[in-house]
């Protein structure tokens, strides 16, 4: 476990079933007005494997099904790995910021592609490591998300999936749920 997981235990976080790198819940599940009137999700669930070197965007983009080379700082994506018969094997978030490329998929799902992209490398200058440890992944929305997030970041990503990189962290758009931003 590590120390982001360690702090939501201390805050009264419960662990699921799956495992103790996963939270459940904080005592009550939320419903859908809950959910719909504003959350923060501590997204225990999600793994993150950081792509850095000069050949990280090139090498990305002659493995992953969406353009990476031509991905922005102040973008993310939606991309995916498939199997050399085309079978989807992964999808995931992904973006990048000045220094490295991230991408953002279930957990359960993080080692396994990256040994498997690792495979790949080969005299590419591109490094795969395990971001997860490193970072607080935490997912916001519902109506009140935006006043919560405006007070802390000062703008906003104005449409899905435009990314925006501040001192406190990178805050992604995506797409909306129940009629409020996320």
């Amino acid at each position: 476990m590590n120390n982001w997981n360690e702090f939501l235990s201390s805050q009264g976080g419960r662990h699921s079933a799956t495992g103790p790198e996963y939270m459940h819940d904080f005592g009550r599940a939320l419903g859908v007005t809950d959910l719909a009137a504003g959350f923060v999700a501590a997204l225990t669930d999600q793994g993150l494997i950081a792509v850095s070197g000069d050949d990280a965007a090139k090498f990305l983009h002659n493995q992953l099904t969406n353009d990476v080379e031509h991905l922005g700082l102040g973008q993310a994506r939606l991309a995916g790995y498939c199997t050399p018969k085309g079978r989807l094997q992964a999808s995931f978030l992904i973006w990048r910021s000045a220094e490295s490329v991230y991408l953002q998929l279930p957990r359960e799902l993080q080692a396994p592609l990256q040994k498997r992209l690792a495979m790949f490398v080969m005299r590419a200058k591109a490094k795969l490591s395990d971001a997860g440890d490193n970072v607080a992944m935490l997912g916001f929305g519902g109506a009140a998300a935006q006043g919560v997030l405006e007070a802390m970041f000062g703008a906003l990503p104005a449409t899905r999936y435009a990314k925006l990189d501040h001192e406190l962290g990178t805050l992604i758009r995506l797409a909306d749920a129940l009629g409020a931003p996320r």
